[in-house]
């Protein structure tokens, strides 16, 4: 039966109680049934979403939570035949959804309290904050590339195993002089003014430094392979080590892979073109999303003419329009769902580029926040969307992105004004 003291009165204790209760616990009368097995099983995915995006997200260990039903308030959650876990159905799934979501206001509210307060914030969408040293000194993206965790069971059984530790060693090395690499490149991503050559340079070095990484993974999963016969533990040790490494390998590659389309290698030559025919074909990408999801897209007002690369129009605008998707999609049946794109040159001979849509609009508190990199209001948001359109907008064309409100439709709008290369 559960039986917690919940009465903690310092900073000392709620960490403790968070320690010793990590996770979130579901009682059914009283009963624990999820997780199942390990008390610490992450049965809701937070250490993944964490991987994906490590300056909003709670892991795991940084959660206590305790959920309760009953078993005749809530018919749909049943136990699986051998009793470990629920079975996945609907229920369940909407289960862990309503889960995630508070959770995911919790990691909005901390972010708010967190979050440096600047006078007169400029949308400067791409920034990054690099701390100095290594291993757990690091935070971020990066703070969970570290053995240390490993060394520590090898240093307590293995004290005179002078083979294992210098493998330990040279591979902590390796991983270090790769991650500042990519620290170093990212960096830079705040400071070069040209972000298409940035961009050229953060894929070939932050990539080459994935590949050393990819190469000392390799070694640790051998590392493992030949330890597992003699000792069980170090051998559980060194291949978590390994998912959690390579888990955090791939959110890198996946980071790069997102903004790739901004490499100045693959931008074209900027040429006059139709701003709206460069929104159509955007819009065209998605057209299987908005068909699956009942979204009807209206494009209107002045078709201006521009001199850009198409490239640029489509990256704004499918991010835009991807978010617009987002929100829509979390509806209920039956709500209208709209996305209007509207285009327009100010007196001030600028031109705008307006996204609207109909679904729940930006909440009031968080609408300083947007902007802001790596910041996201979606359950297993990355926060790159906007930050990416922004770069563009700015970059190429002296612009800038912001929310308007009100706007045409109910939900949000975003407007990317562009003050370069529009006559």
């Amino acid at each position: 039966m559960l039986n917690i003291d919940l009465g903690a009165r310092n900073i000392t204790e709620v960490r403790k109680l968070i320690k010793d209760n990590s996770g979130v616990a579901l009682y059914r009368d009283g009963f624990r049934v999820q997780p199942f097995g390990e008390v610490d099983f992450d049965w809701l995915g937070f250490d993944l979403r964490r991987v994906n995006n490590p300056t909003m997200r709670f892991s795991n260990n940084q959660v206590a939570g305790f959920v309760y039903i009953s078993a005749d308030g809530n018919p749909g959650l049943r136990d699986r035949s051998h009793r470990e876990g629920l079975i996945d159905s609907p229920e369940y799934e909407d289960l862990k959804g309503v889960l995630t979501q508070a959770v995911s206001r919790l990691e909005t509210w901390r972010y708010g309290l967190r979050r440096p307060k600047r006078e007169n914030r400029e949308s400067d969408p791409i920034t990054v904050d690099i701390p100095s040293g290594a291993g757990s000194d690091r935070h971020g993206l990066f703070q969970n590339f570290t053995l240390s965790p490993v060394r520590d069971v090898v240093n307590s059984k293995y004290p005179d195993d002078i083979e294992l530790s210098r493998a330990l060693e040279e591979a902590q090395e390796t991983i270090d002089e790769s991650v500042d690499k990519v620290q170093e490149v990212l960096s830079q991503f705040s400071r070069l003014a040209t972000l298409g050559a940035l961009v050229d340079v953060v894929l070939h070095d932050g990539r080459t430094a994935l590949t050393r990484i990819a190469y000392v993974l390799r070694r640790l999963n051998k590392l493992a392979g030949r330890k597992r016969d003699e000792d069980e533990q170090l051998a559980s040790a060194l291949a978590k080590m390994h998912v959690d490494l390579t888990a955090q390998e791939q959110a890198l590659d996946r980071l790069f892979t997102r903004v790739e389309p901004l490499s100045g290698r693959r931008r074209g030559r900027p040429r006059a073109l139709s701003l709206q025919a460069a929104i159509d074909e955007a819009v065209a990408v998605h057209e299987g999303t908005l068909e699956k999801h009942g979204i009807a897209v209206t494009v209107s007002g002045e078709d201006v003419t521009v001199t850009a690369d198409p490239g640029d129009i489509s990256q704004v605008v499918h991010n835009l329009v991807g978010n617009s998707i987002y929100w829509l999609s979390t509806l209920p049946e039956g709500k209208e769902r709209a996305i209007l794109i509207e285009t327009r040159r100010t007196p001030e001979d600028e031109v705008d580029i307006d996204v609207s849509d109909s679904g729940p609009g930006v909440r009031e508190e968080i609408q300083e926040m947007i902007f802001d990199t790596y910041f996201s209001d979606k359950e297993d948001g990355i926060g790159l969307g906007l930050s990416i359109a922004g770069s563009v907008v700015k970059d190429f064309y002296d612009g800038d992105l912001s929310l308007v409100t009100p706007g045409p439709l109910a939900g949000a709008t975003f407007r990317a004004r562009l003050r370069r290369r529009v006559g």
